[in-house]
């Protein structure tokens, strides 16, 4: 049987939801437009981006919305958060404000090379229990998160908050 740290890691299944008291806490602040990086069955914003709609090629995020609201984004975890964060960058330079969903991986090159350059990072206290393609509450991640947020022309460094959502 995986472990759940197997599990969340685990590239088969990119499908984990944001459970609704860490969106909501966040959408009354920032107001969402769209969610970067969804399904037609998990997306939280009436506006997304599938994966077939492919978010990291090369359509700017605003052409999927008004362009009224902050962009969500929860990036698919797994090797690949890198360019998620690093598109996430980028599009707050065009002139959106970006919230971002991730681990709290302070280890990794990622973090280094993108999260430094966040107007803000807010450490979530505790372990998020995310929930699965069914909706149903799963194990605590294995390890703690982190919201990132962009915001347009900022260059960092980031200020550092611990959030209680």
């Amino acid at each position: 049987m995986p472990s759940s740290w197997d599990v969340i890691h685990s590239s088969k299944d990119h499908s984990w939801r944001t459970p609704a008291r860490i969106f909501n806490a966040l959408n009354t602040e920032f107001l969402f437009g769209l969610d970067a990086a969804s399904t037609d069955e998990n997306t939280l914003c009436y506006n997304h981006i599938t994966e077939e709609m492919d978010a990291l090629g090369p359509t700017s995020w605003g052409d999927y919305y008004t362009g009224t609201g902050s962009i969500w984004l929860n990036p698919p975890y797994g090797r690949g958060v890198g360019a998620w964060l690093q598109r996430a960058y980028q599009e707050s330079q065009q002139g959106h404000t970006v919230v971002c969903l991730v681990f709290a991986s302070t280890d990794t090159r990622w973090w280094a090379d993108w999260v430094w350059k966040a107007e803000e990072v807010r450490l979530v206290s505790g372990r998020i229990k995310f929930l699965d393609h069914e909706g149903k509450p799963r194990a605590a991640a294995p390890k703690g998160s982190a919201i990132v947020i962009f915001s347009p022309d900022w260059k960092g460094p980031p200020s550092i908050k611990l959030w209680r959502p």
